[in-house]
C-alpha cells in the first residue's frame, strides 16, 4: 500500500470538507440576511397559505402547480437555497462515509503499520542481542586463547619443576635419613627431659605444700593481726579511758592543791581563833593528804598502765610486720618458681615439636 497516496487522498477530502463548510457557512449567511429583511404583504399571504396548503394538501397531481403559483419570488429563493443546503448536506454526508471508509483504512494502515515497526523493533533488538553476543563470544575465544597459552607456558614450567622436585625428592631421602638419627637423638634426649620434667613436677608438687602451709601460716598469722588489731582498738580505748580518768584525777588534784590552799589560808586565819580549830585543820591537812596520796599512787598506776599497753602495742606492730615481710618473701619465692615452671614448660613444649 502507498502511503503517499493515502496521506494525499487524505489531504484532499480535509480540503473538500474545508470547501463544504464555507458553502454552507455563506448559505447560512444568506438564509440569515434573507430572514433579516421584513417580508411584503405578499410574502405573508403566500406563507399563510403555505401554511394552510400544509394543513389541507391538495390533491397530488395539483399539489407542485399551486405551490408554485402561490409561492413568491423571495420564498422561491429561499427555498432553492434550503434545497442547495440540503443538497450540500447529502454531498457532505457522503464526502463524510467517505472519509470514514478512508479513516477506516488508514487505521488499518496504521495498526499494520505498527505491527510491521513492532517486528522491526524486535528484529533490530534480536540483532543488537546476537551481536551482543558475538562480541562476549569472541572476547570469551580470545580470553581462551590467551589462557590456553598461559596453560601451556606453565604447563612447560610444570615439567621442569617436577623434574626439580626429583632431583629435590632424591636428595630429600638422603636428608631423610639423616633426620631419622637425629630424631633418635633427640627422642632420647626428650625422655631423658621428661624425667628432668617429672623431677621439677615433683619439686614443684613440693614447694607447693611449702607454699601452701606458708599461706596457711600466712593466714593465721593475718587472723592473729586481726585479733592483735582488734585488741589494739580495745587497748586504745582503755588508754583513751585511762587518760581521761588522768586528766578527771589531775583536775581532782588540782581542786585538791587548791582546797589545800585555801585550807592552809583557813589555817592561818584560824590560828589566831583557837587551838581547837588548829587541830582540826592538821586534822583535815592530814586527810588531804592523804587524799593527795592517793590521787597521785593512781596516777601513777594509770601512767603504767599505758606504758603497759603502749609497749604491747609496739610488740604487737614488730610482729605484724615480720608477718608481712616473710609474706612477701613467700609470694616472690613463688613467683621465681612459677617462673622457673613456666620456662621449663615451655623449653619441654619447644622440645616436643
Amino acid at each position: 500500500m502507498n502511503f503517499k497516496s493515502l496521506i494525499k487522498r487524505a489531504e484532499d477530502v480535509d480540503k473538500e470538507f474545508q470547501e463544504l463548510q464555507s458553502d454552507l457557512a455563506e448559505a447560512f449567511e444568506d438564509v440569515l440576511k434573507d430572514d433579516e429583511q421584513p417580508p411584503s404583504g405578499d410574502d405573508a399571504v403566500a406563507g399563510q397559505e403555505l401554511v394552510a396548503s400544509d394543513e389541507n394538501p391538495p390533491p397530488e397531481e395539483q399539489q407542485p402547480e399551486a405551490a408554485s403559483s402561490r409561492l413568491t419570488p423571495h420564498t422561491q429563493t429561499r427555498l432553492a437555497a434550503l434545497e442547495a443546503v440540503a443538497g450540500l448536506f447529502r454531498d457532505g454526508q457522503g464526502h463524510l462515509q467517505e472519509i470514514e471508509a478512508k479513516l477506516a483504512e488508514i487505521a488499518t494502515a496504521h495498526h499494520m503499520t505498527r505491527e510491521v515497526l513492532n517486528v522491526f523493533h524486535r528484529d533490530v533488538l534480536r540483532s543488537n542481542e546476537l551481536e551482543l553476543a558475538n562480541l562476549a563470544l569472541t572476547a570469551e575465544h580470545k580470553t581462551l586463547s590467551e589462557q590456553l597459552l598461559d596453560a601451556a607456558r606453565k604447563q612447560r614450567e610444570r615439567d621442569g619443576v617436577a623434574e626439580a622436585w626429583q632431583q629435590r625428592e632424591a636428595s630429600l631421602v638422603q636428608d631423610r635419613e639423616q633426620l631419622r638419627s637425629a630424631l633418635a637423638a633427640v627422642r632420647l634426649e626428650l625422655v631423658e627431659m621428661s624425667n628432668e620434667n617429672a623431677r621439677r613436677e615433683t619439686e614443684f608438687g613440693e614447694i607447693v605444700k611449702a607454699l601452701t602451709a606458708k599461706t596457711v601460716e600466712v593466714d593465721r598469722r593475718g587472723a592473729e593481726n586481726k585479733l592483735l588489731r582488734e585488741k589494739q582498738v580495745g587497748l586504745t580505748a582503755q588508754i583513751g579511758n585511762h587518760e581521761k580518768e588522768e586528766t578527771r584525777l589531775q583536775k581532782a588534784l588540782e581542786a585538791t592543791q587548791a582546797r589545800l590552799a585555801e585550807t592552809a589560808e583557813a589555817a592561818r586565819i584560824a590560828e589566831s581563833d583557837s587551838a581547837a580549830e588548829l587541830a582540826r585543820s592538821q586534822a583535815e591537812m592530814r586527810g588531804l593528804r592523804a587524799e593527795m596520796q592517793e590521787l597521785q599512787s593512781r596516777l601513777d598506776k594509770v601512767s603504767a598502765d599505758n606504758g603497759e599497753a603502749t609497749a604491747e602495742i609496739a610488740r604487737l606492730k614488730g610482729q605484724l610486720n615480720d608477718a608481712v615481710t616473710e609474706r612477701q618473701i613467700a609470694e616472690e619465692r613463688l613467683a621465681v618458681l612459677r617462673e622457673e615452671s613456666e620456662a621449663d614448660k615451655k623449653n619441654l613444649s619447644e622440645v616436643s615439636t
